[in-house]
């Protein structure tokens, strides 16, 4: 007996890789964000200096969502780097988590395989 509750038919191992399978997609969907929301985020709070739709030309010197959206330094972890301590002069937006990650989300998006 190896102390794991098994159900009937599945070993411990099994049991444990299918728990540990449904808490790692549980955390990318937790992760993923929604683009939908993330559209409206940004052009409530971004569009007064970036285009934020697929267009790929600059409202200001701020670059266009389309361009960093194909940028493959901007991973999901960089996004949230540079919109949780942006630099000047990029307004600080006080965004939720969610909120940021919905905004991530949208950017990517954007991405030409999308």
């Amino acid at each position: 007996m190896t102390g794991l509750p098994v159900c009937r038919g599945m070993s411990a191992r099994r049991l444990a890789w299918s728990v540990a399978g449904v808490v790692f997609l549980s955390i990318g969907a937790a992760q993923a964000g929604d683009a939908v929301e993330g559209r409206k985020l940004a052009e409530m709070w971004c569009v007064s200096c970036h285009t934020v739709s697929k267009a790929p030309m600059a409202r200001d010197a701020a670059p266009p969502f389309a361009v960093l959206a194909r940028d493959r330094v901007y991973d999901r972890d960089r996004f949230l780097q540079v919109l949780s301590d942006p630099h000047p002069p990029m307004p600080r937006v006080h965004l939720s988590r969610d909120e940021l990650d919905d905004v991530i989300s949208y950017i990517r998006s954007l991405r030409p395989e999308n």
